[in-house]
């Protein structure tokens, strides 16, 4: 175990999170005219100390490239998902308007980075300030895709396999579409940020404030849920702005890598891609259902119906969690639930079980199905062309148990903090699944989330990591095998 080139490079990643709350008091200055750097100035100096320290400390004099093998990339992955989630709360620990606790702090950066969304801010009585509001969406910037590339970026400077990284965090192997991961990486930036820019256009031309439809549009296509206002977002969102923010989320859960193959080869990459196209359907299918259910319930028009149950259909399976304005109750709630399993597709911003492990899953029920019925007869499990062989069978089929596994584990840990059983179970999956909206009164729409114990708080922070990493690259650390040399 190289712990020196680990905690190298976890010095770097969270230097430049010390340059990024740099940029608070630049924003604070531009909006209000006054240059006040005093709330962040501990901030800055304690993470860029700490980040600065692990660089000196363990930087290897005399060579030149920094080596990480597959077993510290497991190490190095965890380890910056708990440390960087602690120095990006320090701003809003050492904010004077919320008084916040560590745990709270740590708490609403974790669910920023993460892209889950849930807060311990929301409803709350007091007015959050303008530089809080840019952090609270900065985090959500770099939880959706900006650690992943910046490891993509940064690492190949100092000669370690970024892309390796890249398929821990995403679960994907991918395909090279350009020649250099520092070009992969810099075309992802720049689609994933255009598509922040046109969102966010033409939100303000929907007729809400400039700050409001920045924010949203990074909501939306990082999949995080938050927003700007506490009410439910027909209050201050158009309905053309809606579908916008519908456009944004459905971007959001696609993969970014296949969009910079449509830049090469147009629209035949998305239609030839079967698990896009899955996603499209299953969005597709999701939305008639709660549009149908509204029309039945008969408490919208056909044109609200269509509005708030694509809308909320789409936010539950691309797991963003925005809400507008529906009822959660019975079969409502039922139907939600179910559908934050889902989530979008592996390369995605989105977290869930990604809809290429459940097309996997359906075709080898399929093939099973067919096979005990016609045992004189083989069949071959396909996918995207190619055969699903037992190794990728297998590790589908592991991932399903620990999903499903550590969702009752955090359950049961839930109902030792007075939770009731559908609440610890919804906050569960909305946390594994890094939905950020759960149902019921502890975790639901309408929750007060400042007023779970800490205990329970530090359950759900791990929880949300622990999905965000796809489950594997967390548990594994806990192996007396892995630290065995």
């Amino acid at each position: 175990m190289s712990w020196n080139n680990v905690l190298f490079v976890c010095g770097v990643f969270i230097s430049t999170i010390a340059l990024v709350i740099g940029v608070l008091p630049i924003v604070t200055f531009a909006y209000s005219g006054s240059l006040d750097i005093g709330e962040y100035l501990l901030p800055m100096l304690i993470t860029g100390f700490v980040g600065g320290a692990l660089v000196f400390a363990n930087a290897n004099r005399g060579k030149s490239t920094v080596k990480i093998d597959a077993k510290n990339a497991f190490l190095l992955t965890t380890l910056l998902w708990l440390a960087i989630p602690v120095f990006a709360g320090l701003p809003f620990f050492f904010h004077k308007t919320f008084h916040l606790s560590f745990i709270d702090s740590c708490f609403e950066a974790a669910s920023a980075l993460t892209t889950t969304g849930f807060s311990v801010l929301k409803n709350s009585n007091t007015t959050i300030p303008m530089e809080i509001t840019v952090w609270r969406f900065i985090l959500s910037y770099i939880g959706g895709i900006g650690i992943v590339l910046m490891g993509m970026v940064i690492f190949p400077i100092l000669h370690i396999g970024g892309m390796s990284l890249f398929r821990r965090e995403s679960s994907e192997k991918g395909e090279k579409v350009l020649p250099r991961i520092s070009q992969i990486a810099s075309v992802c930036v720049g689609l994933y940020s255009l598509v922040m820019v046109i969102c966010s256009v033409l939100l303000r031309c929907s007729g809400i404030e400039w700050l409001d439809a920045v924010c949203h549009a990074v909501s939306a296509v990082s999949t995080c849920g938050f927003s700007t206002h506490s009410g439910q977002l027909s209050s201050y969102i158009t309905p053309f702005g809606e579908f916008v923010l519908i456009a944004g989320m459905i971007f959001g859960g696609s993969p970014i890598l296949l969009f910079v193959k449509m830049l090469k080869r147009g629209l035949t990459a998305l239609r030839e891609d079967e698990q896009f196209t899955g996603y499209i359907r299953v969005c597709l299918f999701g939305s008639a259902i709660v549009v149908l259910f509204l029309l039945l319930r008969g408490s919208y028009s056909v044109t609200e119906s269509v509005r708030k149950g694509v809308l909320n259909a789409v936010s539950v399976i691309t797991t963003t969690g925005f809400c507008n304005d529906i009822s959660f109750e019975h079969f409502g709630a039922a139907l939600f639930f179910f559908c934050s399993f889902i989530g979008g597709c592996t390369g995605s911003t989105s977290g869930g079980l990604k809809i290429f492990r459940l097309q996997i899953i359906l075709e080898l029920i399929k093939v099973h199905v067919k096979q005990s019925w016609k045992r004189h007869n083989r069949f071959i499990p396909i996918y995207m062309g190619q055969k699903i062989t037992e190794n990728i069978a297998s590790s589908v089929y592991v991932f399903f148990i620990l999903y499903f596994l550590s969702i009752l584990a955090i359950t049961g840990a839930l109902t030792l903090f007075n939770f009731d059983l559908w609440s610890a179970l919804s906050a569960a999956v909305a946390t594994i699944g890094n939905v950020g909206m759960g149902f019921g009164d502890i975790v639901g729409t309408n929750a007060q989330i400042s007023a779970i114990p800490y205990g329970a708080k530090l359950i759900l922070m791990f929880g949300m990591i622990l999905g965000r990493l796809e489950l594997l690259t967390v548990l594994i650390l806990f192996s007396p095998a892995f630290w065995k040399r």
